[in-house]
């Protein structure tokens, strides 16, 4: 009478717990492979829709950058923007924060580059007025300040991003009292009137473009700034560059 193993049958059960344990393994594993590039594609996606707004706004202004026209120059999906920005007001408030964020995360570096006396406070002003006051962010602002003047739902998300740029601003500044013992006060009315001033020459050039012209008087109130964050013996210097 032939006999009966059941060793094999054993065998074969722990082989094949071992296995759906190994493919259970293989598929978290995947799975967790898999989840970064996701989260980078999500990123990337959302960067995407932010410079297609801030473009479109820039070139087409408010009314014509229309969702239709960010998702074609972001070359994104209708339904990757509505997830990401299901309204337009939403996209303009964190197309503006993004932009700012990047301004204010330069002006940091070069504030430490002036209380380090690497940099005279005239360039730090200058870089504002080239890189942002005559450029992309100045269009953009102009066109989205505009436009909440009238749409209030506009007006009330970017309010608090403007009113958090100009802490950060005046927070940048502030560092510069840590060893050179500048009045904090007259920083920041100097600071605020600085951006007052080229916001207010930023509207003149799109009818009056002349360069030279407001060159001049950025190397005037230059010679104002000096008195305040380097002293009256540095009143007379109104150069933008060197050290200070």
């Amino acid at each position: 009478m032939p006999t009966t193993t059941r060793t094999p049958a054993k065998q074969n059960g722990r082989n094949g717990v071992q296995k759906t344990a190994a493919a259970a393994s293989v598929r978290t594993t995947g799975a967790a492979v898999a989840r970064p590039p996701q989260q980078a594609r999500s990123r990337e996606t959302r960067r995407k829709l932010l410079e297609a707004a801030l473009s479109c706004v820039a070139e087409l202004g408010y009314a014509g950058a229309t969702m239709d026209q960010v998702v074609e120059r972001a070359g994104v999906s209708r339904g990757a923007q509505g997830h990401h920005f299901p309204t337009k007001s939403l996209l303009m408030q964190e197309s503006l924060t993004y932009m700012l964020d990047g301004m204010v995360e330069d002006l940091q570096a070069r504030t430490e580059q002036i209380r380090h006396q690497e940099l005279k406070p005239a360039a730090v002003f200058q870089h504002l007025w080239d890189a942002y006051f005559s450029n992309r962010l100045f269009s953009v602002t102009i066109e989205l300040i505009v436009a909440a003047r009238t749409d209030a739902e506009l007006r009330a998300v970017l309010t608090p991003v403007t009113e958090r740029f100009h802490r950060q601003v005046d927070d940048c500044f502030y560092v510069l009292n840590r060893e050179n013992h500048i009045d904090s006060r007259r920083i920041n009315l100097a600071v605020n009137l600085t951006i007052s001033l080229m916001r207010g020459m930023g509207v003149q050039t799109i009818l009056f473009n002349r360069p030279e012209h407001f060159q001049a008087l950025l190397g005037e109130w230059f010679g104002y700034l000096n008195t305040i964050f380097i002293g009256p013996e540095g009143a007379g210097d109104n150069g933008s560059t060197g050290p200070a």
